[in-house]
């Protein structure tokens, strides 16, 4: 099975793809010159090859880069080169793209309507979820599932955007018992004291059909093409064609318009917790 390529490594292969398509040349006029085959650059573009210092020499020279290009190609493969800090926890090849994909990004957009988003969840929280789940029958697994949860969350540190939707019956639920419901509600309102987190939740009452399972959306920049995931009860999916991201945007703005306000969400946080 082939290994998907990390977003380090796709983002460095999308600039030298813009600088090739700049410089007006034809992968396989590229391929001719370097005295490689077409398969390489394609591959390269793609992400999926590994390139050696020299491959960047010729590269940029081929394509015409300035002295500052040069030096973000560079600062992109040495990121793709890097260790990064969820290694030790040896995750499958899908949840390292993932981890890549939610440490690079500058927006993450997401929804549950089963339970709170990973970010959300406080360390008592993500036991009692993991208590229950059939998908994690070693309990040495689970904790382990559980650290690299809470390692997670540390990049809302960092002052990423992080958009939420949940169903009210979050609010509710007493996941874990009273006590671990209470110190999930108080986390997560602790949490939007942030002006980078917003949380806004779809009251029961709400009459439109929504969302069954999560999304979450993955944003980098103008240059780069967002990334979506759908999750489910066995694991994620992701999307990077356009069209499914769009689409995947399209259902969160849906679930948005149809949600209480941050603030009124953060209001009745406050009256759920009083009650408990």
């Amino acid at each position: 099975m082939a290994v998907e390529p990390t977003y380090a490594r796709r983002e460095l292969g999308a600039a030298l793809k813009r600088l090739r398509e700049r410089a007006k040349l034809t992968q396989v006029r590229v391929a001719d010159t370097c005295k490689w085959s077409q398969a390489k650059v394609v591959r390269m573009e793609a992400g999926n090859v590994a390139l050696t210092p020299h491959d960047l020499d010729l590269l940029a020279e081929q394509y015409g880069a300035s002295a500052e290009e040069r030096k973000q190609l560079v600062l992109m493969m040495d990121r793709t080169e890097e260790g990064q800090w969820w290694q030790p926890f040896n995750v499958t090849t899908s949840m390292d793209e993932f981890l890549s994909h939610e440490s690079r990004a500058i927006r993450i957009r997401t929804s549950n309507f089963g339970c709170w988003p990973g970010l959300l969840q406080s360390h008592a929280y993500a036991q009692a979820i993991f208590a229950g789940s059939p998908h994690v029958p070693d309990p040495d697994e689970a904790e382990a599932v559980i650290d690299l949860r809470m390692r997670r969350a540390r990049i809302l540190e960092s002052g990423v955007e992080l958009q939420a939707v949940v169903s009210e019956a979050l609010l509710v639920s007493p996941i874990g018992g009273t006590d671990v419901h209470r110190r999930q509600l108080s986390h997560v309102l602790e949490l939007t004291e942030r002006p980078s987190i917003t949380v806004q939740a779809v009251p029961l009452s709400n009459e439109t059909v929504v969302t069954v399972g999560g999304l979450i959306i993955f944003e980098f920049g103008a240059q780069t093409t967002s990334v979506a995931y759908g999750e489910h009860a066995v694991g994620l999916s992701s999307y990077q064609d356009r069209l499914t991201v769009r689409r995947y945007s399209r259902e969160f703005e849906h679930l948005k318009a149809h949600a209480w306000s941050h603030e009124e969400t953060r209001a009745q946080l406050k009256t759920r917790i009083s009650n408990l």
